[in-house]
């Protein structure tokens, strides 16, 4: 009798592995689709720099500042700005046609020559938060700026840097 039991079970288990493998024989695929639309990198380029022109330290700390259009404030009398060469900065976005982006500005910056640093700070824009690209993929950015100039700062020409980030929304 237990020959004949062992053939059964091998029966059994062969017709039971044969239903499991017709169950896999059920499965149905499903394809999908993938798709990217690559845009041209966006650039900046500076195209004018940021300039205070010539100042002079007064008995006190003073600002000057340069808006995004160019016209130039003098924050108190402590400052004397002769009005020799100011301009605000300008930089030149390329990027793809028709796309808005966002702008970052510093918080500020540093300039450095012949006595201690000098602050600038309070960085505007135009377009201030973001920008839209034209038909050709461009646009300009200009900034402005507010520099703070101790009494006692020694002369010299004072450079520095300052950082503008473009990003596409």
């Amino acid at each position: 009798m237990l020959v004949f039991d062992a053939k059964i079970k091998s029966v059994f288990l062969v017709i039971a592995g044969l239903g499991l493998a017709s169950g896999a024989a059920h499965a149905v695929d499903g394809g999908g689709s993938a798709k990217v639309n690559v845009v041209s990198p966006l650039s900046i380029t500076q195209s004018q720099e940021l300039n205070f022109g010539i100042v002079a330290p007064g008995v006190s700390t003073g600002t000057v500042a340069v808006a995004v259009g160019g016209a130039v404030t003098q924050g108190n009398t402590a400052v004397y700005f002769t009005g020799s060469g100011a301009q605000n900065g300008a930089f030149d976005i390329v990027g793809d046609q028709n796309r808005q982006y966002s702008i970052a500005l510093p918080a500020s910056a540093s300039l450095t020559g012949g006595g201690n640093p000098i602050l600038v700070d309070g960085f505007i824009s135009d377009p201030a938060v973001t920008g839209l690209l034209d038909i050709n993929g461009l646009q300009e950015v200009r900034v402005g700026a507010t520099l703070h100039l101790p009494s006692g700062q020694a002369t010299g020409i004072y450079t520095g840097s300052y950082t503008v980030t473009v990003l596409y929304q």
